[in-house]
C-alpha cells in the first residue's frame, strides 16, 4: 500500500525549479576550429564554480548546473526533469567553425539537494485508528496489540509537504513501513509487529481472569472439568448416604415395642 497525499498544495519537490544553466568560461582557446569538447562541467554555488568529472552527480542546496565552454563555441542547453529532484542537461555544442556539432551531444544527470526533499522520516504509526505511544522517528522497531490479528489496519503520518513517499507492506502480524525522500536518495524503514489482546472471561465465577492468565498458571480445561465432576459425584453420594440413614432411623422409631406381655404400649 502506498500512502497518497492530498494534491491540493504542491510539494517541495513539485514546486522546485532549478536555476538556469550558466557558462562560466568561454575564453579558453579551442584546440581546433572543429573542437566541440568542453573545458569542464559542474555547478555554481555561492558564486564559486565546482568542476565535476562524473556525468551523474548531486548538486548541494542553492547550487546551479554550470559548464565551461571554449572560445568561439556556441552552446545550447536543453533540460528536462527525469524524476523527483533529478534533471538531465543535454549540451548541443557548435564548434568555432560554425559547422561541426558535438555528436553525440554530452548529457549530464544531476540531483538537486534540499533539506525538505532529502527528508525520509515518518512522524507516527497508527494502528486500528490509534497512534502508537512513544513514537520516535529515530527508533525503527515497534510492537502493538490489536483486537483481531486477522483484521487490523496500519498507517503512518509524515510531512506530506516534502514530497516524500511512504509505502506500507502488511503480512499477517507484521507491517513494514518505508519512507523514501522526494529526491530518492534517502530511505527509512520501520517495522511493526502486532499481537492479539487477551480475551477477558466473566462467566462461571471467573471474573477478570484471562485466557492468557489461565495458560500461565498451567490450568487445563479438561482437568478442571474432571475435578468438578468428581466433586459433584462426591456431593451426590454424601447426600444419598444421609437420606438412607434418615430412612433407617425412621423405621426403627415406628416399629412396635415388645415388653413380654404381648400388649403394645398405647401412645
Amino acid at each position: 500500500m502506498t500512502v497518497v497525499r492530498d494534491h491540493g498544495t504542491p510539494t517541495a519537490e513539485e514546486a522546485f525549479t532549478p536555476g538556469a544553466a550558466k557558462d562560466t568560461d568561454g575564453q579558453t582557446p579551442a584546440a581546433s576550429r572543429d573542437d566541440t569538447t568542453l573545458v569542464s562541467h559542474g555547478y555554481l554555488l555561492d558564486g564559486e564554480y565546482h568542476a565535476v568529472k562524473a556525468t551523474d552527480y548531486t548538486i548541494p542546496e542553492g547550487g546551479t548546473f554550470a559548464y565551461a565552454s571554449k572560445q568561439g563555441q556556441i552552446v545550447q542547453v536543453s533540460e528536462s526533469k527525469v524524476r523527483g529532484m533529478s534533471w538531465r542537461y543535454t549540451l548541443n555544442i557548435l564548434a568555432p567553425d560554425g559547422v561541426t556539432l558535438a555528436n553525440p551531444a554530452p548529457a549530464f544527470t544531476v540531483t538537486y539537494l534540499t533539506r525538505a526533499t532529502h527528508e525520509a522520516a515518518i512522524t507516527s504509526i497508527i494502528v486500528d485508528g490509534r497512534a502508537i505511544d512513544g513514537f520516535d522517528p529515530s527508533k525503527h522497531e515497534y510492537t502493538a496489540q490489536v483486537d483481531n490479528i486477522d483484521h487490523w489496519t496500519a498507517s503512518a503520518d509524515f510531512d506530506k509537504s516534502t514530497g516524500m513517499g511512504v509505502t506500507i507492506h502488511k503480512d499477517h502480524d507484521k507491517a513494514t513501513i518505508t519512507a523514501t525522500s522526494a529526491d530518492g536518495l534517502t530511505k527509512s524503514t520501520y517495522t511493526l509487529k502486532v499481537s492479539e489482546k487477551p480475551l477477558t472471561l466473566n462467566r462461571a465465577g471467573i471474573d477478570g481472569a484471562t485466557v492468557e492468565g489461565l495458560a500461565s498458571t498451567g490450568a487445563d480445561t479438561a482437568s478442571m472439568i474432571s475435578v468438578v465432576a468428581v466433586l459433584l459425584a462426591a456431593g451426590v453420594a454424601c447426600l444419598a448416604a444421609g437420606l438412607t440413614r434418615r430412612l433407617h432411623r425412621g423405621k426403627r422409631d415406628d416399629a412396635p415395642s415388645d415388653d413380654g406381655t404381648g400388649v403394645q404400649d398405647a401412645e
